[in-house]
């Protein structure tokens, strides 16, 4: 197996590997079981066996080495005695002396030995041994992530959740989802490999932590819709890339992902990006002044609209009048709007956390205190503005006028 790896590594273009033979250490194998597709035993021979202290320190002086030339440093630790603690932290020292970001995919309950790691990459199950909690919700998650990473002062914390997508956690206490892609799972061998290996580039290519957090899922979602152990090519991750350039052009009704995509697109290419939102229950003047004043504004203009659940439990029973889809579309119809999404909740805070717009935009029927999401806008130096509210157009307005019979206009 070792020279098979070996000759499997000389093959590869665009690698440079650097291998360390040792004789008295078998080479790991995995021998997996598949039936219809899916994995349904794996078989490991990797016994435990102390690797000489001098392998370790020829370790350590090769990665020094090349460290100047590289833009990333992976610890993948799987626990079979190469990556022990004295190397570990020493990688990680001399890694952050030269300003290198460190990736480790971690293994067992010592922490303490990644301490000062930029990122951490522990599964659910690995998430609870580290911090001794239990995970039964969202919010336990959350809360020990947060723990995690202030505990042993990892930058960012990646919590990979199976079919439950990712939760980031970084180190201004930001907290993400991001949701699965994978459409159908056959077999999840390599997923957190791949997950990793896409953060690591991304972080020697230095681009934003969000985009590359959802490409790294994408790639995950690649990988767990085939069978065996496969790695994501370069051409199948400009085909899903290109795919979604296009759902940000084609229709403006998007799905969260899509949208943020959009957005850092946006950002990226300097322009504003402006947030609004409402029931827009039925379409009337007052709606038309809000979104063209807002639109001149920003140079794009996402708007959120209510779920009809969401509306029912603001506006009463009786509403909305139109489902959520007829009122989509007539906003996806409208100029001054570049991207849509819908929300359930009955705020849109969530959402302006997630897309963190430079302008957030209302009537001036309220005043900037109330208006939700402020605070998060400004906080990351974008600003609010209140446009011109239109006395007496209103949804509820037209729908009382057209119960007790009076038509007319003013």
């Amino acid at each position: 197996p070792g020279r098979q790896i070996t000759e499997m590594l000389a093959n590869l273009t665009n690698c440079d590997a650097h291998l360390f033979h040792v004789s008295d250490i078998p080479t790991t194998t995995k021998t997996r079981g598949i039936g219809g597709h899916q994995q349904m035993i794996r078989i490991d021979r990797d016994p435990e066996v102390a690797v000489d202290p001098k392998v370790i320190e020829r370790i350590l002086e090769k990665v020094i080495e090349l460290l100047p030339s590289v833009g990333a440093l992976a610890l993948s630790d799987y626990g079979k005695g190469v990556l022990c603690e004295s190397l570990v932290k020493r990688l990680i020292e001399v890694a952050k002396e030269q300003n290198v970001p460190v990736v480790v995919d971690p293994k067992g309950p010592n922490y303490e030995q990644y301490r000062g790691a930029k990122l951490i990459t522990p599964n659910l199950r690995e998430l609870s041994d580290a911090t001794g909690l239990g995970l039964d919700s969202e919010i336990q998650i959350i809360h020990a992530a947060q723990l995690l990473r202030s505990s042993y002062a990892f930058e960012t914390v990646l919590v990979t959740l199976s079919d439950k997508g990712m939760l980031l956690v970084d180190q201004e206490s930001e907290i993400r989802w991001i949701d699965t892609v994978a459409q159908s799972v056959f077999d999840v061998s390599g997923a957190g490999d791949t997950v990793v290996a896409v953060m690591t580039c991304g972080l020697a290519l230095k681009e934003p932590l969000l985009k590359i957090t959802e490409m790294a899922n994408r790639a995950a979602g690649l990988v767990v819709a085939k069978a065996g152990t496969v790695a994501v090519t370069r051409e199948e991750m400009l085909k899903v890339e290109s795919e979604r350039e296009q759902n940000c052009q084609i229709g403006k009704l998007m799905d969260l992902q899509s949208l943020r995509d959009c957005v850092i697109r946006w950002k990226r290419d300097g322009l504003v990006v402006g947030f609004t939102n409402g029931c827009f229950d039925l379409i009337h003047p007052g709606h038309i002044s809000l979104l063209s004043r807002a639109r001149k504004l920003c140079d794009r203009l996402v708007v959120g609209v209510n779920s009809d659940e969401s509306v029912r439990r603001l506006k009463g029973e009786d509403r909305p009048l139109q489902n959520v889809r007829a009122r989509a579309t007539v906003l996806s119809a409208m100029s001054a709007v570049d991207g849509l999404i819908i929300f359930e909740d009955d705020t849109p805070l969530t959402l302006i956390r997630d897309l963190q717009p430079d302008l957030l935009i209302k009537g001036s029927d309220y005043s900037v205190s109330e208006v939700v999401g402020a605070d998060l806008v400004k906080d990351h130096g974008g600003t609010v503005e209140l446009v011109p509210f239109v006395k007496g157009e209103s949804t509820t307005s037209i729908v009382n006028r057209i119960v007790s019979g009076d038509v007319s206009s003013e």
